[in-house]
């Protein structure tokens, strides 16, 4: 059971035809509870039952808060524009991090919900339908970060608060320390044939790209074995790029994407043996669709991860793992769609 009630309010406020503020603010009251039995069980190497044992809990964590976020406009010309934003934010935990049943995964039971606040300075703007760009630069913070760390039986006791387990090593979901991400990301789309050929052709030829740079450390860390380390599954760099042509009667779309390499857990593990923890590599995806009308038919097809890459984006910790998860391999669709 969990119970979640919130309002929120805010107004634009024009000071001239070129400046305007958005001050908000939100309310939350959340309740997040569990009622009900769990079974604890655990087995040595020969799965020889070693300890096992049924629960009966009944837990509730109830809080509300208040926060704020004020955000600015200014119109360099009717098409460009400046923005920026502030904006306090919070993030609670729920039922899966109260409670678990799964021997590699732990929850640290004093979790606390985290808070923090982003800021934000961006130029985005257009020229009639040919041109779009949307550049920006961040930074994040949270207090009380949850991410997932790597425990071992040489290092437990520095979790006092969990319970005894025989277990060798296991993730343990937490609050890590303080964190922030600061970046930079930029998206730009043009439609090439509008700009070089006919403005006013409903043929199109466009391309776009979207590109990120994120650097997320945490700081502040009462465990030297996490301060200054990188956040997980935060991509430094991710790289996305298209191109697209058509018109009312067809369409052909390419489009390639990269992600650089980045880590599971707080600890940073480039790799051990059980798979649980380690480094995420690099990959690269580029797929392929179309789209032909005739009359009342229309037919689609397409291949996703065209050069038949191997990857993952997560570890399991449990089932089906411990271990990656893979992605698809390449995969070819077609369909056709009628009107009646």
């Amino acid at each position: 059971p969990s119970l979640n009630i919130s309002f929120f309010g805010e107004n634009i406020y024009d000071i001239n035809n070129k400046l305007s503020l958005t001050p908000g603010f939100r309310y939350e009251y959340i309740s997040t509870s569990s009622d009900g039995r769990f079974r604890r069980q655990e087995l040595d190497i020969a799965e020889n039952i070693i300890f096992d044992s049924v629960y009966t809990e009944k837990d509730n964590q109830t809080r509300d808060f208040l926060i704020f976020g004020l955000g600015l406009n200014y119109k360099l010309t009717e098409k460009i524009e400046i923005y920026s934003n502030f904006s306090q934010n919070y993030r609670s935990i729920n039922f899966s991090d109260m409670q678990i049943t799964n021997p590699n995964f732990q929850i640290n039971p004093l979790l606390k919900d985290e808070r923090g606040y982003n800021i934000d300075l961006g130029i985005r703007g257009r020229k009639n339908n040919k041109l779009y760009f949307d550049a920006s630069l961040y930074y994040l913070f949270y207090n009380n970060r949850i991410g997932t760390v790597w425990v071992t039986q040489n290092n437990i006791s520095n979790f006092p608060n969990l319970p005894p387990t025989t277990a060798p090593y296991f993730q343990l979901r937490s609050n890590v320390s303080e964190s922030r991400t600061m970046g930079y990301e930029m998206m730009v789309e043009a439609d090439w044939w509008k700009i070089l050929i006919n403005e006013t052709s409903k043929n199109k030829l466009s391309s776009f790209i979207n590109f990120s740079y994120n650097n997320s450390k945490y700081i502040n860390s009462d465990e030297p074995a996490y301060n200054n380390n990188q956040v997980e599954l935060v991509p430094p760099v991710t790289l996305k790029t298209g191109l697209s042509i058509g018109n009312d009667k067809f369409s052909l779309s390419y489009q390639f994407s990269y992600t650089h390499e980045h880590f599971s857990d707080a600890t940073n593990s480039e790799y051990h043996l059980h798979g649980i923890v380690g480094l995420i590599p690099s990959y690269y995806i580029m797929d392929f669709s179309g789209k032909v009308a005739l009359k009342d038919v229309q037919i689609e097809f397409g291949i996703n991860n065209i050069t038949n890459q191997y990857y993952f984006t997560r570890r399991a910790t449990g089932y089906p793992g411990p271990g990656i998860i893979p992605s698809a391999p390449r995969n070819i669709y077609f369909g056709i769609q009628f009107k009646f």
